[in-house]
């Protein structure tokens, strides 16, 4: 395995602060500004909801290691909150 790594993703913005985000290989999906922010949507993925799943996905590196060790009964599931105060990061 190369430790070189790059990913390519793509926004199209359709219109009132929705957009379609795409990768080469991937499926496209729809993404918004949340619902909580002025114009946002409810019901569709915001920037919020992928850097917070971006971090969880990155802990089944671990456990997958420890599966291929094959520990006999692992699993996991991780659950995450990022909460803002209104005042930005």
């Amino acid at each position: 395995m190369s430790d070189n790594h790059s990913y390519t993703t793509n926004i199209e913005w359709t219109r009132n602060r929705k957009g379609a985000l795409s990768s080469p290989g991937l499926p496209t999906m729809e993404v918004a500004t949340p619902p909580n922010f002025p114009g946002g949507h409810p019901g569709i993925w915001s920037p919020e909801h992928l850097f917070v799943a971006a971090a969880e996905v990155c802990l089944m590196t671990p456990i997958d290691r420890a599966q291929r060790e094959r520990w006999e009964s692992l699993t996991g599931e991780c659950s995450s909150r990022r909460s803002s105060s209104g005042q930005g990061w």
